[in-house]
């Protein structure tokens, strides 16, 4: 048995292993850029989300406001409700003094 390889076949070799170095390298080039699109992508969906979170944070204090003014609404109309009582009752004693 022979082991040594001709000059073409080493030659045939060396072709075959740079083809095969060009197309892995094209393909690293191609994957980092895909991931630096996929990079930016996110970096775009982060910022909108802080973003969102930012405007879900202002819009949750202003309903909490709005909840306290309507319980300041609610305490305010029951006491206005039991002054305008107050003043029927009132008229009503006064309007039946005057009538006897």
């Amino acid at each position: 048995m022979n082991n040594e390889v001709s000059p073409e076949e080493l030659d045939k070799n060396q072709r075959l292993t740079s083809k095969m170095a060009s197309d892995n390298e094209q393909k690293l080039d191609e994957l980092s850029r895909k991931l630096g699109v996929q990079e930016e992508e996110l970096k775009r969906a982060v910022d909108r989300a802080e973003l969102a979170e930012k405007k879900l944070k202002g819009i949750e204090e202003e309903l909490d406001t709005v909840g306290e003014n309507m319980k300041l609404l609610e305490k305010s109309a029951e006491k206005a409700v039991e002054r305008e009582e107050k003043l029927k009752e009132k008229y009503l004693a006064h309007s039946e003094q005057v009538q006897d």
